[in-house]
């Protein structure tokens, strides 16, 4: 598998699988040479077979909706909000509150105080 994304959170390395980096050809090619060895490929296998067969549809898909989703979440927020709780930047509340003031403030009569003022005096 490639060495990206959720899927290093389910390969075992070396044990029930290979992770190599992306692009990295000459990875891959160490891989498969690795694969040429029957008693390493059995070895492989088995350890692959036995750990698929712990993963029933319940439980997978139960990793897949609480861990993968919750770290999708964080990387979203991370991307989106500058940032999900670090130190140093600004709370996601702050955030939602600003754009609900920007968009409250467009509906007429709802703009900020001493707005009226302003419209009536100029």
């Amino acid at each position: 598998g490639c060495k990206g994304g959720g899927i290093p959170a389910i390969i075992d390395d070396e044990k029930t699988s290979f992770l190599v980096e992306p692009g990295d050809t000459d990875g891959y090619v160490e891989r498969l040479t690795q694969l040429q060895d029957p008693e390493f490929r059995t070895k492989l296998g088995k350890a692959a077979r036995a750990e698929a067969e712990r993963w029933g549809w319940e439980a997978a898909t139960s990793v897949l909706r609480n861990v993968q989703y919750e770290k999708a979440l964080i990387n979203f927020h991370s991307r989106a909000f500058g940032g999900f709780g670090r130190p140093g930047t600004r709370s996601v509340w702050r955030l939602l509150a600003q754009r609900i003031r920007r968009v409250i403030s467009r509906i007429p009569g709802f703009g900020r105080r001493g707005e009226k003022e302003k419209a009536v005096t100029a």
